[in-house]
């Protein structure tokens, strides 16, 4: 889990530093940085995933240029992370977390490149670098040498993976999560590599994507893609591996829409390619059958979430922008149930909304993990972004009120105002 990030040169986040919790809920006007904030997460989960930056921005037909803050005179963008990690139980040696320092520094020259990579616990943070062979684990960048290492829970001779004189164009990160026995040898590198490798970033779902069937069926990816692509592929998965979580994600969809009565799987026109019917029951006893194209935005976008809360494998970092999107109030009790549930099963959600109903449904909600919230306010004069929590003397008095959050931000205060303590609280 993210525990706290700082981004300097991003975008709009010229620096800024955010507190994380399990389940975190941003907010702010269109364009005060948002998405950017997601972006960054992913940027970094980029320079994790593929071989090079240089391969990352090509797929995604990104220029560096584009990320770097606007006003800053360096082509550099810095991160700097406080994570925690849940090491599995290993031999003996009990389910244990671990805390990290991370650093991701990226910049241009001749081409982008990863300019500095570090990792270490949060203890060993002032010793110099040269002493890095005595650390539990690390990964330390260097202008000629650049190494991973990691002592084993079952002895004391160190694993160790390095690159002498190699220019920094990948991930350590990346290497390790590839080393043969890479999660008994180094087991807390392998977690923080996975929690990036596995970050997926939802935009707002597309209902043309949601649509689409899955050209592959036996190549399905699987998660979701990033607008909505590969729901067949990802619902053929759940299908096929687990029946009680297969019967609980058409539960779920019946609890919203009760006339559905199954998911139909179909073939496509090409071969391999695997696409969705449903089946829906009429007061007269007779089934219907309905393809995706003649089901509402809102259905496929639920059925979506539903497809995320019931995947086989959670999701250990999730972002997601405006859920509330295409969605009937009413609607908005369920997502907001379902995403707690994502929360529930370890995933740690950072999303956006621009729904005072669905902000006050999950910041009054009380059950564990709570959501916590972080107001976006981008400055009229400069246009650098920072992230805050709200004045809690604020919400408290609102609340004494009788209003929810949702309503104190979307009706009463704006993000600066709710952000800003009275003075008698400086």
């Amino acid at each position: 889990m993210i525990n706290k990030i700082s981004i300097k040169n991003f975008k709009s986040l010229a620096e800024t530093s955010v507190e994380l919790g399990p389940f975190t809920v941003l907010v702010g006007a269109n364009g005060s940085g948002k998405s950017s904030f997601l972006q960054a997460i992913e940027l970094i989960s980029w320079a994790v995933r593929f071989p090079s930056l240089q391969n990352a921005l090509d797929e995604h037909q990104i220029e560096f240029r584009d990320l770097v803050h606007l006003r800053s005179p360096h082509a550099l963008i810095e991160c700097q992370l406080g994570l925690t990690v849940q090491i599995p139980a290993f031999g003996n040696q009990p389910v244990r977390g671990e805390s990290v320092e991370m650093f991701i520094d990226l910049a241009k020259k001749r081409y982008p490149y990863l300019r500095r990579e570090e990792l270490y616990p949060p203890s060993f943070r002032e010793n110099p670098l040269a002493k890095s062979d005595d650390l539990p684990f690390a990964i330390v960048s260097q202008k000629k040498c650049r190494f991973a290492i990691e002592s084993p829970l079952t002895g004391g001779v160190q694993s160790r993976i390095e690159h002498q004189n190699v220019a920094l164009g990948h991930s350590m990160l990346r290497d390790v999560s590839q080393a043969k026995n890479a999660k008994s040898q180094f087991p807390v590198l392998y977690q923080v590599a996975r929690l990036f490798m596995d970050y997926v970033h939802y935009e707002i779902w597309g209902p043309d994507h949601l649509r689409k069937p899955t050209a592959n069926r036996e190549n399905a990816g699987l998660n979701l893609g990033k607008s909505g692509a590969n729901l067949p592929g990802l619902l053929w998965r759940i299908r096929k591996s687990e029946d009680d979580r297969w019967a609980a994600l058409v539960a779920d969809l019946r609890e919203s829409f009760p006339n559905i009565r199954d998911i139909v799987f179909r073939k496509g026109i090409q071969p391999g390619e695997l696409g969705l019917e449903f089946t829906e029951s009429t007061a007269g006893g007779k089934s219907l059958r309905y393809r995706p194209s003649q089901m509402s935005d809102g259905f496929m976008r639920l059925l979506a979430l539903l497809a995320v809360k019931h995947q086989s494998v959670p999701l250990p970092l999730l972002g997601y922008e405006e859920p509330e999107n295409g969605l009937h109030p009413a609607a908005l009790d369920d997502c907001m149930r379902h995403l707690k549930a994502i929360a529930n099963r370890g995933t740690q959600v950072i999303m956006t909304t621009h729904s005072p109903y669905l902000l006050n449904q999950l910041l009054e909600d009380q059950s564990e993990p709570r959501a916590e919230l972080r107001l976006v306010i981008r400055d009229e004069l400069t246009g650098n972004t920072r992230i805050v929590p709200p004045d809690p003397a604020k919400i408290a008095r609102a609340r004494k009120q009788g209003f929810g959050i949702g309503e104190l931000w979307g009706m009463l205060l704006n993000e600066k105002d709710l952000a800003e303590q009275t003075p008698s609280e400086q």
